[in-house]
């Protein structure tokens, strides 16, 4: 007997990037976003509960760490996008980002959400709580797929209906926009601090 294809049909993958980026861009990246944060009531909360997100488009911001950090995620959409099997001619476009600083505090969590009207999304992290206990930092997708539990004991990727990731610091998950996720509570004194964009494909003049 031999396997002659196997398609993972409908998949709902979820991809990690280390962007390569030493600590003292995270550390001068935790000090602007603290900057804003602290000099600003920040923007609609949306699916945060409690916590704090700058107002507008972050990456409208004029400044290096920005543009470098919006030039790599990008990179890394499209990357996701080839890794993904898309048949739409990719080197016909380009990506273009919208994105946001999110702050949790103690307490602070993101409620189960998607990103529909976006292509794919990412979240790139600044800065993780030191304590991993309790699933603080943590990031949890859930399936859409209507799996009844028969199937949910096979478990793996195919068959579970849950995945949850702890990135570093320095790390950026790229998931599609259907993809249902959430943020469990943060539970130390410390704050999480991430940059979440929505990426879409637009034609090149």
């Amino acid at each position: 007997m031999k396997l002659e294809e196997f398609i993972p049909a409908f998949a709902q993958p979820v991809a990690t990037f280390d962007l390569g980026f030493d600590s003292a861009f995270n550390t001068d990246l935790v000090s602007f976003i603290d900057s804003l944060r602290l000099g600003t009531d920040g923007g609609p909360v949306r699916t945060s509960v409690g916590g704090w997100r700058n107002e507008g488009d972050f990456f409208a911001i004029q400044n290096p760490l920005i543009k470098r950090l919006e030039t790599e995620c990008a990179k890394a959409a499209m990357q996701f996008l080839e890794a993904c099997g898309a048949t739409i001619a990719l080197e016909k476009h380009a990506i273009s980002l919208n994105g946001w600083a999110n702050w949790n505090g103690k307490g602070h969590y993101n409620a189960p959400h998607r990103h529909l009207g976006a292509d794919v999304c990412g979240t790139y992290y600044v800065k993780q709580p030191n304590d991993a206990s309790l699933n603080t930092g943590c990031i949890e997708f859930l399936d859409n797929r209507n799996i009844m539990p028969a199937q949910q004991r096979l478990g793996g990727p195919i068959f579970g209906t849950r995945v949850r990731r702890r990135p570093e610091a320095g790390k950026l998950v790229v998931f599609p926009s259907f993809l249902t996720h959430w943020v469990p509570p943060n539970q130390t004194e410390d704050g999480r601090i991430v940059v979440a964009w929505n990426a879409k494909l637009r034609q090149k003049l």
